[in-house]
């Protein structure tokens, strides 16, 4: 992603979190969004409007997305061993190859996205169990060591790959909470919520999703509209609106509304 979730410039430790400043990008819905948009744009602003609102204690549209280091000094029921397990997890996807850039500098790709899914979590659910947030941590742990180019490149080799890559990040993640110190009970909780095996009847694993799916909106999905055809950005918007909760669609409501037109036009379509 680009420079424009914030102007402060990370710090290079990555034993320390490196974003200091906190997300500006979406945050408000006051005039300066109407002025901008066209009238396919205003559509989905009208749609939006139409919807009851969701639960505040969900979604608190209002909130200015905090600092990426809160999780870090998060009480949880036991925080040595959780501040051990996000050390080890920050660690292990610092050692991504890939690079992604924050406030004009390049990071791991990997560990900026476990942040990136943190400050997503915290926003919409600070109440998250400990089982969930570390399973948000290590939604990519290592994801680079199964490169899409080892499937066949289709449809079906796609969703080979998708599921190998969920159970492999399950598999390194217990390996990490184990050595931290966790009990059975709780390794197999994460590994659950990481594989997303009971996405609708699980509140915690449709969490998890949305997370996920918000962080590909506001993070990655402009590039990628940009680099293939609409119909299949369509496509694309259409499926991940309806793995989407209503708390988690509203909130990639607010999120789109602040997009370029071209992009914003494909999300109106797709969720139509």
């Amino acid at each position: 992603m680009s420079g424009r979730e914030g102007s402060q410039t990370p710090n290079v430790d990555c034993a320390h979190n490196p974003f200091n400043g906190t997300h500006k990008r979406f945050n408000n819905h006051g005039s300066h969004g109407y002025t901008r948009m066209g009238r396919k744009s205003r559509r989905l602003v009208v749609f939006a409007s139409k919807r009851p609102p969701p639960p505040r204690s969900r979604c608190r549209h209002d909130m200015i997305f905090r600092r990426l280091t809160r999780f870090q000094q998060d009480m949880t029921p036991d925080s040595s061993r959780y501040q051990t397990a996000l050390t080890q997890i920050d660690a292990a996807n610092a050692l991504d190859p890939n690079r992604a850039t924050f406030g004009g500098q390049e990071f791991p790709a990997e560990l900026i996205y476990s942040r990136r899914m943190t400050a997503w979590l915290e926003k919409i659910e600070p109440a998250a169990s400990e089982a969930l947030r570390l399973a948000v941590r290590c939604q990519h742990l290592r994801r680079w060591d199964i490169p899409r180019a080892t499937f066949p490149m289709t449809r079906a080799g796609y969703h080979q790959w998708r599921t190998k890559l969920a159970f492999y990040h399950a598999e390194r993640a217990g390996e990490i909470l184990q050595s931290a110190g966790y009990d059975h009970a709780l390794i197999a909780r994460v590994q659950s919520l990481i594989r997303k095996e009971s996405l609708k009847t699980d509140a915690e694993a449709q969490t998890l999703e949305d997370v996920a799916c918000l962080v590909f909106l506001e993070n990655d999905y402009v590039d990628f509209a940009r680099k293939h055809e609409p119909e299949k950005v369509i496509d694309i918007v259409r499926k991940t609106w309806r793995k989407m909760s209503p708390c988690g669609q509203a909130l990639a409501l607010d999120l789109a509304k602040g997009l370029p037109e071209t992009e914003l036009g494909l999300v109106v379509k797709g969720i139509s």
